[in-house]
C-alpha cells in the first residue's frame, strides 16, 4: 500500500496497513468505530476545506458501493441516487454549502418520519443503504457524528448509538448485514473493509485534492 499510494502521508499509510491487519484478525472481520475515528483524524481539520472534502468523498464512495442494493429493491425509485447526487455535486463545488446543509437537515428529518412510512417493507439491507446515503450528505455538510463521541477500543458498532454512526459502517451493514446480527456475512464484511481501506481511502484523497471547477 505504501508503494502504490505514495501521495498519502506516511502516518496514514502506516495506519492503513495496521488496520488491514485489524480487519483480517477481527472475529467478525469488522473495523471497530475507534479505528475509523483514527482515519477521520487523518483527514485533517473538519473546518478546513480539504478535511471536509476528504470526509465527504469517503462517505460518498461508501454509499455508492452499496447503492445497487437499493436500486435492486426499489428499481423505480431514484431517492437514494438523487440524495447521493446532491452530496457528490456539493463536493464538486456545484452547490452552495448553505444549500447542502439545508438539504442534509431535510433528509435527516425525513428519514425518521416520512421515509419510514414511505418504505415500510423494503427490507433491512436497502434501508441501511438509504441511511448510508443520508449520512454521506450529512458528512458533506460537515455533520459527522462519529468523531464527536467517546469510544472504547473494545466497542463495536453494536455498542454505540446507531444515530452516531458513519456512512462507512452503515454501508458495511447494508453489504454484509450488521455486526449484531448472528447471520451476517463475515466474508462480505471482510471484502467491504478491504475495499474501504485499500481503495476508497486513496480514491477519496485523490478526489478531494483535485481542483474544484465551478
Amino acid at each position: 500500500m505504501t508503494q502504490e499510494h505514495t501521495f498519502l502521508s506516511e502516518s496514514l499509510q502506516l495506519l492503513l496497513g495496521a488496520l488491514m491487519i485489524v480487519v483480517e484478525q477481527h472475529p467478525q472481520h469488522a473495523l471497530p468505530p475507534l479505528f475509523r475515528q483514527k482515519i477521520y483524524h487523518e483527514c485533517g481539520p473538519r473546518k478546513e476545506e480539504y478535511g471536509r472534502r476528504r470526509r465527504g468523498w469517503l462517505a460518498v464512495l461508501a454509499a455508492h458501493y452499496v447503492l445497487p442494493i437499493w436500486q435492486s429493491a426499489c428499481p423505480d425509485d431514484p431517492l437514494a441516487a438523487d440524495i447521493l447526487d446532491v452530496a457528490e455535486r456539493s463536493l464538486q463545488g456545484k452547490i452552495d454549502q448553505a444549500v447542502v446543509r439545508a438539504e442534509a437537515t431535510r433528509h435527516w428529518d425525513m428519514f425518521f418520519d416520512e421515509y419510514l412510512l414511505q418504505f415500510p417493507d423494503i427490507g433491512e439491507e436497502p434501508w441501511f443503504v438509504l441511511k448510508a446515503v443520508v449520512e454521506a450528505l450529512l458528512s458533506c455538510a460537515d455533520w459527522g457524528r462519529l468523531e464527536t463521541i467517546a469510544i472504547e477500543a473494545a466497542e463495536t458498532d453494536a455498542d454505540i448509538d446507531p444515530w452516531s454512526s458513519d456512512a462507512a459502517s452503515t454501508a458495511a451493514a447494508a453489504y454484509a448485514g450488521p455486526v449484531w446480527r448472528a447471520d451476517s456475512n463475515t466474508v462480505l464484511r471482510l471484502e467491504y473493509w478491504r475495499w474501504w481501506l485499500g481503495t476508497a481511502i486513496p480514491t477519496a484523497w485523490q478526489l478531494a485534492d483535485a481542483p474544484v471547477v465551478t
